[in-house]
């Protein structure tokens, strides 16, 4: 709205008037000089000389010596538009003309967004994969409390037997529910709590599979359990991420020295049929803190012997390896679960492990009730699996000689 040459208007110069102008529509110096194409000492200037012939000293008694005057001028803008005053001889310029960002500007920041994007990425999913750890070890931690209680109760470790809550053939699952208060999810790692999909269970030719009942698992994916009747809860499967050493089943009232649900498997491997192998009562275990309890795997359970050789497939385990349990009881376990990234599991490892590699880990509980990460390596042949490891010194160890 234009207003008359008169008052304080008739005291400034055009340039001055065109300064006025554009600061009072809320530019900065910088972009008044930029629009005005004067240096920025020549807007200080202008604004400095205008504010003299307006006898004030700061933009804000500007604006109230404007409002004041212009109250006065039935042409004048109301209060609130003085960003839209057109002043004579001043610049039509509005906030449409303001400078915006070049597109190498946003090019630049997109890259930073990009850069910081790649730097934290790799954070977070290391921290992700922190939390699942420790989530499973105390899932473990749970597990092995339940297992010790059993045992003072009982009078052996638990066994594959029919439970309360998943009734029969739920293995030592359904056993643990019952003496836990966490409920099924307990069974689950955080890095393992669906079963594999169908195109998963076709490539690697999952060992067991029938259907949704069923089904062994991976590093990524759980395994399922079915056949289950009878059981309070009603489910006819269950599934689970971990596995149970075989060598704690036993049944004391048929032999005095313990006979193991997986019969046969002490004879397996160029071993004696000794039953002393397993581990019949809480007295016959003289090692817990290396004597594993429950762990990260793709089955039920497992019989590791010194003679079994690693899993090649560090994804799958060996049940993805489409042969006899003889031998490869190991590598039912043997999986990259933790520490690195499942999905990224070698999956043709060789069965002379490269120490060197990163192969990740499993999450791991002792008879002793202490739970810890265990990388896949060698180490893991030192731990006690059962009662009489290192005994037989004929056989070959499946670690380096």
């Amino acid at each position: 709205m234009q207003l008359e040459q008169t008052g304080w208007i008739a005291r400034l110069s055009p340039r001055q008037l065109a300064a006025v102008d554009l600061l009072f529509k809320g530019l900065t110096y910088r972009e008044i000089s930029e629009t005005l194409r004067i240096s920025l000492f020549t807007v200080r200037s202008h604004l400095h000389s205008a504010y003299k012939r307006l006898e004030v000293k700061s933009r804000g008694q500007a604006v109230a010596k404007i409002l004041r005057e212009s109250s006065q001028n039935p042409g004048a803008p109301e209060n609130g538009q003085i960003g839209r005053l057109s002043f004579p001889g001043a610049t039509q310029t509005t906030w449409s003309n303001r400078r915006g960002f070049t597109l190498i500007e946003l090019l630049v920041v997109i890259a930073i967004i990009a850069i910081l994007a790649s730097i934290l990425m790799p954070v977070l999913s290391a921290a992700r994969r922190r939390a699942d750890e420790i989530y499973c070890i105390n899932n473990l931690k749970e597990m092995a409390s339940a297992d010790i209680m059993y045992v003072q109760d009982n009078k052996v470790y638990i066994q594959p037997s029919a439970s309360r809550y998943l009734g029969a053939n739920s293995e030592w699952l359904g056993t643990v529910l019952d003496n836990t208060t966490s409920g099924q999810n307990v069974l689950m790692c955080p890095a393992a709590t669906v079963p594999a999909p169908l195109s998963v269970v076709n490539q690697f030719n999952l060992a067991g599979n029938v259907g949704s009942q069923v089904q062994a698992g991976t590093a990524s994916y759980c395994y399922i359990r079915g056949g289950l009747t009878g059981g309070t809860s009603g489910l006819t499967n269950v599934s689970c991420s971990y596995m149970a050493n075989g060598w704690l089943y036993v049944n004391p009232t048929a032999n005095p020295e313990g006979q193991g649900d997986g019969e046969g498997f002490e004879g397996s491997g160029g071993y004696p049929a000794d039953p002393g192998l397993y581990y019949p009562t809480e007295s016959s275990l003289t090692l817990p803190a290396n004597t594993p309890l429950f762990f990260d795997g793709t089955w039920c359970d497992c019989w590791p012997l010194e003679a079994d050789a690693p899993a090649k497939n560090l994804f799958t385990g060996t049940l993805g390896e489409g042969a006899a349990h003889e031998g490869l009881e190991m590598g039912r376990m043997t999986i990259t679960r933790h520490a690195i990234n499942a999905g990224a599991a070698d999956q043709n490892h060789q069965k002379t492990w490269n120490i060197a590699a990163p192969v990740g880990a499993t999450d791991m509980c002792f008879a002793d009730g202490h739970a810890q990460v265990v990388k896949m390596t060698y180490a893991i042949y030192s731990y006690n699996w059962h009662r009489k490891w290192g005994v037989y010194v004929s056989v070959k160890p499946g670690i380096p000689q």
